[in-house]
């Protein structure tokens, strides 16, 4: 079989594998799924409304997935399903 790169809007990706980054327990062990455990090149993110401050959960306002993804190595793909 051909190794035949997945194109996205121009660019080529050598990884088929998709990452949601919703079902981690912090953002710590998503970092590491993508940086260390895998050969991820996208990352789903899910887009809901937000908070100014999680003060219970210790999150610096307007902290989001976003803050803990390097945008010039993988694509960032939304996903906003459950969303109105």
């Amino acid at each position: 079989m051909e190794n035949i790169p997945l194109v996205i809007a121009g660019k080529q990706f050598r990884s088929r594998l998709l990452l949601r980054t919703g079902k981690f327990s912090s953002h710590a062990e998503m970092q590491k799924a993508l940086y260390k455990a895998s050969r991820v090149e996208i990352a789903i993110v899910a887009l809901r409304r937000g908070r100014h401050t999680y003060p219970e959960r210790k999150i610096p306002p307007f902290a989001t997935v976003l803050n803990y993804i390097d945008s010039r190595r993988f694509l960032v793909l939304a996903n906003k399903s459950g969303e109105p």
